[in-house]
């Protein structure tokens, strides 16, 4: 009898433990491939060169559309010899654009995207052009997100030329419903 009552309870223990690691085994999976839907809205802010502010709609789990706007404050300074330039400005820009969350089974997901992109500067016409970003983003569940994303532009203004601006990595927070 001592023998069969301890065996129902190794039995039992056995059966407990495999539901357990079982159940925990899917939690960590849903949340390692925990992701936005397909149709699933987003809300994203960036701070780092500047801020900025997204809206996005996943179209599947790996492709969004990007909508956002961002304001940036610069101020420079030149010295030589007795000439002295100070300028200040701000720069606000809108974009509109692609990005896609490459699947890893983890909740660490690389992100690459692009988009068109206008921006006014203080005392300055209207610039327009294309961006690129590549980064990547932890999903702790489908609703919560943290990452660094990198972004580089092409921009034209017709009475100056073309330029080039690159950033380094901005630390990027978003919210999915």
């Amino acid at each position: 009898m001592g023998v069969t009552c301890r065996a129902m309870m190794v039995a039992v223990a056995g059966v407990a433990c495999s539901m357990a690691l079982s159940a925990t085994m899917s939690a960590q999976k849903a949340s390692r491939t925990g992701a936005p839907e397909k149709g699933t809205w987003g809300g994203e802010v960036a701070v780092g060169d500047g801020q900025s502010a997204s809206l996005l709609k996943f179209l599947s789990p790996q492709w969004a559309v990007v909508a956002g706007a961002s304001i940036s404050s610069y101020k420079s300074r030149f010295e030589s010899g007795d000439v002295v330039l100070d300028d200040r400005f701000t720069l606000a820009s809108l974009q509109v654009g692609a990005r896609r969350y490459a699947r890893t089974g983890l909740g660490v997901r690389p992100v690459v995207g692009g988009g068109l992109i206008v921006s006014g500067r203080t005392g300055n016409p209207n610039t327009y052009g294309v961006y690129g970003e590549l980064g990547a983003v932890y999903f702790f569940n489908p609703h919560v997100s943290l990452g660094a994303i990198g972004t580089a532009s092409v921009t034209r203004n017709n009475p100056v030329g073309s330029a080039f601006s690159a950033s380094l990595a901005r630390l990027i927070g978003a919210v999915y419903f």
